[in-house]
This record gives structure tokens, C-alpha cells and sequence, in this order.
């Protein structure tokens, strides 16, 4: 099975939806799945050499109003792969909601998944 996670924050950076996507690629993938992160977190490409998992990064530039536009725009350039793919994992509404939303219209064959972070309470 192929799983892509989207994560809006990812390694170099630290926190807890990090290590919340990091080890859950890791356990995917040693139960033999495929998984590719997709962030928007900037790194050093040296960084992802030899993770066993792909982290494909992108950049958006923040030019409201258009900001969401260029997110839809680069889910567009990802359509193809993102149709051949079985889950699609939001890690966060805002991976759905403002990256992926129009999407769906577009890209109907994986199952699609979403976790809420911070919304837990005591």
C-alpha cells in the first residue's frame, strides 16, 4: 500500500506533529507499505538522503489573497501521482482544508484520512 502523509511541518523542525509523522512513516514502512511525506518545510535535500521513506518539500509563497491558489496549484502538479496513490493522510485540517479541498473533485480514488493535532483536552 502506498500512504502520503501531508504535514505542513516536518523535520528540520521539532514538534510533536513531527515526530507524530515521522514515526508513523517509519512503522508503515517497516510493515512493508510505501509512504511519501509532503511538506512544506524547508531543508538541506542532504537531509532526506537515506530515510526510508520520500519527503517530497515544496514552497509556497504567502501573497494573500492568493496564497490558498498557489497550494491548489501545486496539489495540481501532483494529480497524477496523488490518484496512483491508496491513502491520502491530512495531518491536520489545514493539509485539507487549504491545500487540498478543490481536489477532491479532481482526485477520487485513494481513501482520504485526516488528524486533528491540538484539538485534545484533559
Amino acid at each position: 500500500m502506498h500512504i502520503v502523509f501531508f504535514s505542513n511541518h516536518f523535520f528540520p523542525q521539532v514538534g510533536g506533529v513531527q515526530l507524530s509523522v515521522r514515526h508513523s512513516a517509519l512503522a508503515l514502512v517497516r510493515a512493508g507499505h510505501t509512504v511519501t511525506v509532503m511538506t512544506e518545510t524547508p531543508a538541506d535535500p542532504s537531509e532526506d538522503e537515506g530515510l526510508p521513506y520520500n519527503v517530497e518539500r515544496f514552497a509556497v509563497p504567502v501573497i494573500r489573497p492568493f496564497t490558498r491558489i498557489m497550494y491548489w496549484k501545486e496539489m495540481w502538479k501532483r494529480r497524477h501521482f496523488l490518484r496512483s496513490v491508496d491513502v491520502l493522510h491530512f495531518h491536520d485540517y489545514i493539509t485539507f482544508f487549504v491545500w487540498f479541498l478543490p481536489m477532491v473533485l479532481f482526485i477520487r480514488g485513494p481513501k482520504r484520512i485526516m488528524t486533528f493535532h491540538g484539538f485534545e483536552s484533559n
